[in-house]
């Protein structure tokens, strides 16, 4: 799996969609990644990228039992769900920020 099909799994389960639509920002959320912890990057990564169990992502992370694996994952998905993350995780919010910022408005129909 690609760094870019693994970053759409993560924006698919950070936001509950069944696809990115091109709406995921790759950097954006490796940089919302790279604020997890190491063992919550394993978790997620062991999952989503190699699809394992969580009985295998448990032995991976260092022979805990599955039932903390998979609280280690949901914890790391609720992490990136908080607004902080995740308005850096789309192309779409981005842009509405950036317009924002540089003060353009946008116009439904003619003004004169």
């Amino acid at each position: 799996m690609t760094d870019r099909e693994y970053a759409g799994v993560i924006y698919c389960q950070v936001f509950n969609v069944i696809d990115d639509d091109g709406d995921a920002h790759v950097p954006g959320i490796e940089a919302a990644m790279s604020k997890l912890s190491d063992r919550e990057r394993i978790a997620l990564e062991s999952y989503y990228r190699y699809n394992n169990t969580y009985a295998k992502t448990a032995e991976i992370i260092s022979n805990i039992k599955k039932d903390a694996a998979r609280t280690i994952v949901t914890k790391a998905i609720l992490k990136l769900r908080h607004p902080y993350y995740s308005n850096k995780m789309r192309v779409s919010k981005l842009e509405s920020l950036s317009d924002f910022r540089l003060g353009v408005e946008s116009f439904q129909g003619d003004r004169f």
